[in-house]
């Protein structure tokens, strides 16, 4: 039986989803509740294959997840048995300085 992960969002990745849904939802309703969607889809795969994303080449301790022109980056607790989210960022951001 495959191991199953928890999913846990840190107070940062949460904060970017407000924020998110807030600037998506100023200016097109339904692209906000497509993208969570999508987001919530690709997340949940991470439960049972937590290492789907990519090592994060400037930054080894994290792995991203492409949603749209969105990154999702997460650590994987392997003792715990959690992923841990720590920032969903725009594509277009430096990323560097937000993580």
């Amino acid at each position: 039986m495959a191991m199953v992960y928890r999913i846990i969002y840190l107070p940062k990745a949460d904060q970017n989803l407000l924020s998110i849904d807030e600037y998506l939802e100023q200016f097109y309703p339904s692209t906000a509740s497509k993208f969570f969607t999508e987001l919530d889809r690709k997340v949940l795969l991470l439960q049972e294959m937590p290492y789907i994303g990519e090592q994060y080449p400037h930054n080894s301790t994290y792995r991203r997840l492409v949603v749209g022109d969105f990154l999702v980056f997460y650590i994987v607790d392997e003792d715990k048995q959690v992923i841990q989210v720590h920032r969903v960022l725009h594509g277009s951001r430096d990323i560097e300085r937000h993580l």
